[in-house]
């Protein structure tokens, strides 16, 4: 089991969401979770890097500002990235962009269908905004096959249009929860078990918000395999999010054990390949510090600037710049199986 589902499955409990949010918690819980879930190498297929959101707390608005050519996946990167995939032994795949929506690319459903039916894929999630979660998407959605490898989680914010469209940029409340509300009741009537995670994004002002107080917005059916997590603190993304609308994380001190998700291989829109997926390595200027090549270089090149990256932060407190403000950090732990050490491609001599 995953962290995100593992974390989505504990929401489902009555009382757990709440107690989730106790700030005390919520400091102790990332850790937790990867204790008891394990963090085994990640990969995403990043499908699309438009996003039709301008959320305040994501770094895309300035991206996209900045002249940053945005696109969905083409034909030729999928493929290859598929096929790399499946040589690297498959496992566990996102299909969430750093920053952009899934459901921009036109193709997304074909292609997800594509990755559910490899023997090689065992788990698969994405993240949506769920402004683009209408009739048509639905149906792609639920005409899946192998949807029981499938969870997805939807991130929305707010509590009404206004608090919405202060964290979004954009008037799509009414219709986010329209199209999570009819999702939640198409599942139900079909007496299905498709994870659904709700992740709702409250600002400051919001704090006295819970759980219980969400649920007739986006699971008015009571579809029983939805889970709702208010998330109250954010990445500071490099300085871009505003700390008096949103309380950002608390700094995190690195020490010589570089980050797990290291072990991770993002395959990104315009055929990069990064050691990230993170929404927080796509910051202006800094979206290059992960890069280790194409998707077409040779598996071995790729390791070698992998192997590069984790020996020289751990030998020589090397953090990459995109790293040291981040504070989603998860530092290698003797509880962990040790990916990035471990034989194969994530070793790090």
């Amino acid at each position: 089991m995953r962290v995100k589902e593992l974390r989505a499955a504990l929401c489902r409990i009555t009382g757990v969401a709440e107690l989730y949010q106790l700030k005390i918690v919520r400091r102790h819980a990332r850790s937790l979770f990867y204790r008891l879930a394990g963090f085994p190498p990640q990969e995403y297929i990043a499908l699309s890097s438009r996003c039709n959101a301008r959320c305040i707390f994501c770094p895309y608005p300035v991206i996209a500002d900045g002249g940053k050519p945005l696109a969905a996946m083409s034909d030729g990167v999928f493929d290859a990235a598929l096929s790399a995939l499946e040589r690297g032994g498959g496992g566990y795949i996102s299909f969430t962009p750093p920053t952009g929506e899934v459901f921009a690319d036109p193709q997304w459903a074909g292609r997800v269908a594509r990755a559910l039916t490899r023997p090689s894929v065992k788990r698969a999630h994405f993240y949506t905004n769920g402004i683009a979660l209408g009739a048509k998407n639905r149906a792609k959605l639920l005409a899946l096959p192998n949807r029981a490898k499938l969870t997805i989680s939807i991130s929305t914010g707010g509590i009404d249009r206004a608090s919405y469209n202060e964290l979004y940029g954009v008037d799509k409340f009414d219709q986010v929860q329209r199209n999570v509300q009819a999702l939640a009741g198409e599942l139900k009537s079909r007496n299905d078990n498709l994870a659904l995670h709700i992740e709702v994004r409250l600002a400051k002002r919001h704090s006295k918000v819970k759980v219980k107080d969400l649920a007739p917005i986006y699971n008015a059916a009571g579809y029983a395999h939805l889970g709702i997590n208010i998330l109250r603190t954010y990445d500071p993304a490099g300085g871009l999010v505003d700390p008096d609308v949103l309380e950002v994380n608390d700094p995190i001190d690195k020490d010589f054990r570089p980050c797990l998700r290291l072990g991770n291989t993002a395959f990104l829109p315009d055929g990069s390949v990064s050691a990230c997926g993170c929404v927080v390595t796509d910051q202006p200027g800094r979206s290059s510090d992960l890069l280790m090549g194409k998707v077409w270089d040779d598996a071995d090149a790729l390791h070698r600037r992998r192997q590069s990256l984790i020996s020289g932060w751990r030998k020589s407190n090397d953090i990459p710049e995109v790293c040291r403000s981040c504070t989603i950090y998860v530092p290698q732990g003797r509880w962990s199986h040790l990916p990035l050490y471990a034989k194969g491609r994530n070793a790090a001599d």
